[in-house]
């Protein structure tokens, strides 16, 4: 993941040692890809447009999907509603047992 990412990102993702995973970005709810985009350059502002590190809303999109293959194996579902555009990590399914 962090040859895919940065480390701010898997800072901001709650996967360092010691951390708690970021509430956001749950395993099998819809996450609103713009909020999450806004909150992320909140927190780390280096990020924002016309910053140093400026980083793009489709290359964190990207760096969202790396995330969710990491965290659960298995590649991000991605919808549209009302609100916007959304992404949702997969759950791993159970294995059943034989």
């Amino acid at each position: 993941l962090s040859a895919e990412t940065s480390h701010d990102f898997i800072e901001w993702c709650g996967l360092l040692e010691g951390q708690q995973e970021n509430e956001k970005l749950s395993v099998g709810i819809q996450i609103n890809r713009n909020e999450v985009y806004f909150d992320f350059i909140n927190e780390y502002p280096d990020y924002a447009p016309k910053s140093k590190m400026t980083i793009s809303r489709q290359r964190f999109y990207k760096w969202l999907h790396a995330y969710a293959e990491f965290k659960t194996g298995l590649p991000a579902i991605e919808g549209r509603d009302m609100i916007g555009r959304w992404i949702r990590l997969q759950e791993p399914e159970e294995e059943a047992p034989l």
